[in-house]
């Protein structure tokens, strides 16, 4: 079958080789400056929204006031749901995974200024894969960071080349029989502060050891990629800032979920399998001018 041609959104969008072969190495890949001022003020007014209404798919930290991400913020915002099909974040997407995507997961987390939370040492893959039997790790997560991310805002912190161990280390994950609260839905500890699937820490400290951490720190507006199976981590927020990051979850079509007879909430595991086309570049800016 002869490619179709890209279109001129896709193109502008289209990485190099040297971007590929990085994200394929390391497992992550940033792109700084991504959005525009006026665009990332778009985004930042539609999270706000999303932490104070009241929906499904909320997640508070542990002072039970402060919200610590919303899941599935998408389902409830048309401008989020665009943002999904937006050219800058989805023709890198598909072209990394190699096929038409879908989204399988949107989520919005707050880390607040001096009180956002740790996200233990984890991988995503697992969680897909044994909550929602996702076939193979042939997805990926873009994080749209809305406010400056530093060092001391509790920024990503990844082992490069980890996404590759799958051969060496088969199992690395533990997991927890109930880390959460028993009051809260099951689904809670995949996605709240005490997680039920963890990394082993001494695999964890080996692993640091050959071969260092990367903190994935940026200006507002910076995009970054990064696999199902790297492994990552978050500290807590203690700069007097907000770390607002948006995280869409892109699986390739190809690897969609199966059905199951009891699946997860729609707001962390999307069956609509529809394949994402790229809209305007524009589109952003079009939806705040209306």
């Amino acid at each position: 079958m002869t490619p179709r041609p890209l279109s001129d959104e896709e193109s502008i969008m289209e990485l190099s080789a040297e971007q590929i072969g990085s994200y394929d190495q390391s497992g992550y890949l940033t792109l700084p400056g991504q959005f525009l001022d006026l665009e990332l003020s778009l985004l930042r007014n539609e999270a706000e929204k999303s932490f104070g209404a009241s929906i499904d798919g909320r997640v508070f930290e542990d002072d039970g006031i402060t919200v610590r991400s919303v899941n599935g913020a998408h389902l409830h915002s048309h401008t989020l749901r665009t943002l999904c099909s937006h050219p800058r974040l989805l023709t890198p997407a598909k072209r990394l995974l190699g096929d038409d995507v879908y989204v399988h997961q949107f989520k919005i987390n707050a880390k607040r200024s001096l009180v956002g939370d740790i996200w233990e040492w984890h991988r995503d893959f697992v969680y897909w894969q044994r909550e929602d039997e996702m076939p193979r790790p042939h997805a990926l997560t873009v994080a749209v960071f809305l406010d400056d991310v530093t060092d001391s805002g509790g920024p990503i912190i990844v082992i490069p080349g980890t996404q590759k161990l799958g051969d060496d280390h088969p199992d690395p994950d533990i997991s927890r029989a109930d880390p959460s609260d028993p009051r809260l839905p099951k689904w809670h500890s995949h996605t709240a502060k005490h997680m039920k699937y963890v990394l082993q820490a001494p695999l964890v400290q080996q692993l640091i050891s050959d071969r260092g951490v990367a903190a994935l720190t940026g200006k507002a507006g910076t995009v970054v990629y990064f696999h199902c199976n790297l492994f990552h981590s978050s500290n807590a927020n203690t700069s007097p800032w907000d770390r607002r990051v948006i995280l869409i979850t892109y699986n390739a079509l190809k690897n969609r979920i199966p059905p199951q007879p009891t699946p997860r909430p729609d707001f962390l595991a999307g069956r609509d399998f529809t394949a994402l086309a790229p809209l305007a570049d524009d589109i952003l800016l079009a939806h705040q001018a209306r």
